[in-house]
């Protein structure tokens, strides 16, 4: 079975980085129940340059640099991407527009799951305006 390779835009936080692996890498194996793994690209941006261009209000330079690591995913092969940290997502719409390959919102990802689970349906998480303003 071949499935499309996943390309993670990290280096924002290590740590979420490496989260984003293995979840992926889990809930594969959970899925398909053996030991393999999809293919998996991670493009690492330099975290200093990127929160030193948030930081000052440099929001293009900033941009760039996402953009820049999408690129670099999709001419390494990757099929769709994603971004393992919340603040980026600031720049997710714009990005859209501008990718070579699909993208996929972790905002948008969990007001999906928060829609789903009828036990939230009053908490204010499910609204994705209130998800954006909170997580950004």
């Amino acid at each position: 079975m071949f499935l499309k390779r996943i390309g993670i835009v990290g280096g924002l936080s290590p740590e979420s980085t490496i989260l984003y692996y293995k979840t992926i890498v889990e809930e594969y194996r959970k899925r398909f129940r053996n030991e393999h793994y999809p293919e998996i690209i991670i493009y690492s941006v330099n975290f200093e340059e990127f929160t030193v261009a948030v930081d000052k209000g440099f929001d293009d330079k900033a941009y760039g640099i996402l953009l820049d690591a999408i690129k670099r995913l999709a001419s390494a092969g990757a099929d769709f991407a994603l971004i393992s940290a919340n603040t980026p997502h600031m720049y997710f719409d714009r990005l859209v527009k501008e990718s070579p390959i699909p993208l996929i919102s972790i905002i948008d990802s969990l007001a999906e799951k928060l829609l789903e689970d009828p036990g939230l349906s009053s908490w204010p998480l499910r609204d994705k305006v209130y998800v954006t303003k909170r997580l950004l």
